[in-house]
């Protein structure tokens, strides 16, 4: 079932109706599965996607596809959590996956609403601008530049609200997830087979046998790119979060103007902060938590008469330390979790790595992210999901 009702995945694959016999069978057709199907697929392999629903299902499909840096954390919190080595590593591998899929979107014409009006993390108070001070000072040291400006400048982009400070990040991207991984998929022939769940795996020293309604897929090995417990033990590392988008109508361009003279997008500081953004013409609110709507549609956009079309979100898993989950849990059985709240950029990284992974080759990237940083119970040779 699609999750973004505006936006829907069009295109449908087919069930799998039969036997089949590939290299690697990927469990998962969300940005993290299709994904690593489509790198395999151009490093050679035969490769299949098994989706229990449709591709644009839960997570990716409720996304509002915003492409920034890391895992969900600010520069300078990533920096005390993993030390600035790793977190400039971080910072550096989710810029190198923004611009792999720009350039992707762009060479290849593919069709999934792909932007990139940069962004603003927005202070409204002077402690708030201590806070963009030392990130800034974080991506200086890393060699990311950006820049602070001031409320004026900010009213360049956004009218209704007035913002004191916001911290500058150009490269900042957007995407309709669920359609991007359908048109990667149908550009490039990567198979992908829709209401085909996995029942249950198998494993042994030549490969993996994988069990579905309507067939069975015998592979050398297997990908799980999808949360859904249990999931090998890791679940009691897991915790659930959850966002939601409140989208209003269609407006013209010329009220749309008046309110956004440039697009761009705009996120409060915090934890649980908040989003707006324009998109297409309509005003959108993004929260992680659904409560008191109404009054954060009149603290964003005092003055515009926000009627809301529709609603819609979902949840994920979320690892208590803020990375995704990619590397190697069984001999022949890899994980490709994006997690957390930067699970499109991260969804998209497993996949680049996938190659890397199933080669053994020495990665930074795949050191910090591999399940092994977990006490994961490897004997279990057969797994349901």
């Amino acid at each position: 079932m699609q999750e973004n009702p505006l936006w829907p995945v069009t295109t449908r694959f087919p069930r799998l109706g039969a036997d089949l016999t590939v290299d690697v069978a990927i469990i998962g057709g969300g940005i993290a599965g299709i994904s690593c199907g489509y790198y395999l697929d151009r490093a050679g392999y035969n490769v299949a996607v098994l989706e229990q629903d449709e591709v644009g299902s839960a997570a990716s499909g409720a996304s509002s596809g915003i492409l920034y840096y890391g895992t969900g954390t600010h520069l300078h919190e990533a920096v005390k959590l993993f030390g600035k080595d790793d977190a400039k590593m971080l910072w550096k591998e989710s810029e190198e996956t923004i611009k792999q899929i720009a350039d992707l979107v762009r060479g290849e014409r593919l069709q999934c609403g792909f932007r990139q009006p940069g962004a603003f993390m927005v202070a409204q108070t002077e402690e708030e601008k201590r806070i963009l001070d030392v990130e800034l000072a974080a991506l200086n040291s890393i060699g990311m530049p950006s820049e602070i400006v001031k409320s004026y400048e900010l009213r360049k982009w956004f009218t209704p609200r007035e913002f004191r400070y916001g911290l500058a990040f150009d490269i900042c991207a957007q995407i309709h997830p669920a359609i991007f991984c359908a048109e990667l998929s149908k550009k490039f022939g990567v198979p992908v087979y829709e209401n085909t769940r996995m029942e249950s795996f198998s494993e042994d020293s030549d490969g993996v046998t994988v069990k579905t309604p309507t067939g069975t897929v015998s592979c050398g090995y297997l990908f799980v790119a999808t949360n859904l417990q249990p999931f090998f033990g890791l679940e009691k590392y897991f915790r659930v979060e959850s966002s939601a988008l409140i989208v209003s109508q269609p407006l013209g361009d010329a009220e749309m103007k008046k309110i956004w003279p440039n697009e761009t997008m705009m996120w409060t500081l915090g934890e649980q902060y908040d989003i707006i953004y324009p998109r297409e013409g309509r005003n959108v609110l993004e929260v992680y938590r659904v409560r008191d709507i109404k009054s954060k549609l009149e603290k964003y956009y005092p003055g515009v008469e926000f009627v809301v079309e529709t609603q819609w979100g979902d949840s994920w898993s979320k690892t208590d330390d803020w990375l995704p989950i990619i590397g190697k849990i069984h001999p022949r059985v890899y994980a490709a979790i994006a997690m957390g709240d930067q699970g499109v950029v991260m969804g998209f990284t497993a996949g680049r790595k996938a190659t890397a992974l199933l080669n053994g080759e020495q990665d930074d990237f795949l050191e910090l992210v591999s399940p092994s940083r977990f006490e994961v119970g490897a004997d279990n040779q057969t797994s349901n999901i």
